[in-house]
């Protein structure tokens, strides 16, 4: 999933792309100076460590998730969406890790599900950050009482209910 995060921004892409043909390049060059197939070895050997590493990196974030006291895993009925309720200091709650599977659609009625809980609760507020311009339409389309009211830290585009 992380591969596809990469493979969208153009940039990324692009760098993955270079780094890779350059690393590639690098090993069919050596293979031929050295006549040996040590160099095709060591770049297996690469590609399965570097595998390893990010199973196990996957697995301790996952875990991490679930350890969490302040968090709720939700996971949608049909089992194609799964939403991480976080509560936050000052009493704010925010939505993360929005996973789905390709064909899944019940990842908005998940949200909206926890967002009218959230309502529910007293001295709570939502508090909802899009990573770029395409998500905060996505969400403003789904939540018409939000609004864009700046950008964090990150640059992520907070929304906020309409005053």
């Amino acid at each position: 999933m992380q591969v596809l995060a990469v493979w969208r921004s153009p940039l990324w892409r692009w760098l993955m792309i270079a780094v890779f043909g350059l690393l590639l390049l690098e090993v069919v060059v050596l293979a031929l100076l050295l006549g040996s197939p040590l160099p095709l070895l060591l770049l297996l050997l690469f590609v399965m460590g570097l595998g390893l590493l990010v199973v196990v990196v996957v697995a301790l974030q996952t875990i991490w998730r679930l350890l969490d006291s302040n968090r709720l895993i939700l996971l949608a009925p049909d089992n194609g969406a799964v939403l991480d309720v976080i509560f936050k200091a000052r009493h704010r709650i925010v939505l993360a890790n929005h996973g789905r599977a390709f064909s899944a659609i019940s990842a908005p009625g998940l949200r909206r599900a926890v967002a009218d809980w959230v309502v529910g609760l007293r001295g709570y507020e939502l508090d909802i950050r899009a990573q770029n311009r395409a998500v905060a339409r996505h969400y403003i389309a789904q939540f018409p009482e939000l609004e864009p009211s700046g950008r964090d830290g990150l640059g992520h585009i907070r929304l906020t209910p309409k005053s």
